[in-house]
């Protein structure tokens, strides 16, 4: 309930720590010899203080009690990173997949591809991109598809977050209103061709 509660040394030299009512308030400890404790209580004491409510009128966080979490710590040993795979879901189908990579070097890219891992130029880095771009497709990605549609049953819209780390499937989280609604990278078409396939049903 508070950054106080937390037992540093009953941690793993490993772990991560975040709050569970807001969107950025993460902490992770790749190696306690060189963990700044005192910057991780500053920050999940400001994260504990933080609204996602207010702050972009998410109403699914409006009334979660602010608390803080620890997560087992991830690392795939066949690269140098942990790369996000969000799927675009609608009504039980997964559209895409947006893959984040260089989040490790706090300089994060995002890539679109649809089931057929073809390039959906969605973003402005996309539509960027090269004739040929492309990036490595997880061997299970057509599972991971196949997830995130079960996932998303029943559900007009929702963003679900999932992990591919040393050949498993992780689950994330997921994600209703990405960016609140005002992600500057999307671009106007992108936008046209998402609403098209948000079907609200009125009961």
């Amino acid at each position: 309930d508070k950054v106080e509660d937390i037992d540093f040394d009953k941690l793993p030299n490993q772990f991560v720590l975040k709050c569970t009512h807001d969107s950025g308030s993460i902490v992770i400890c790749r190696d306690k010899n060189n963990f700044n404790k005192k910057e991780a209580i500053k920050k999940l004491t400001r994260g504990l203080k933080h609204s996602g409510y207010y702050y972009g009128r998410e109403w699914p966080y409006k009334n979660v009690p602010p608390k803080i979490i620890a997560e087992q710590y991830m690392q795939d040993d066949a690269k140098s990173e942990l790369i996000d795979y969000k799927f675009f879901c609608f009504n039980g189908n997964a559209d895409n997949v947006m893959v984040c990579i260089d989040r490790n070097i706090g300089e994060p890219k995002f890539y679109f591809f649809n089931k057929n891992w073809e390039l959906l130029r969605l973003n402005k880095r996309g539509k960027a991109a090269p004739n040929n771009f492309t990036l490595d497709k997880p061997i299970l990605m057509d599972k991971m598809f196949e997830l995130a549609g079960i996932l998303s049953q029943n559900i007009p819209f929702v963003r679900v977050d999932l992990y591919y780390c040393n050949d498993q499937i992780y689950f994330g989280e997921m994600t209703f209103f990405p960016q609140s609604g005002f992600d500057k990278n999307l671009l106007p078409e992108t936008d046209i061709y998402l609403g098209q396939k948000l079907f609200l049903h009125s009961k």
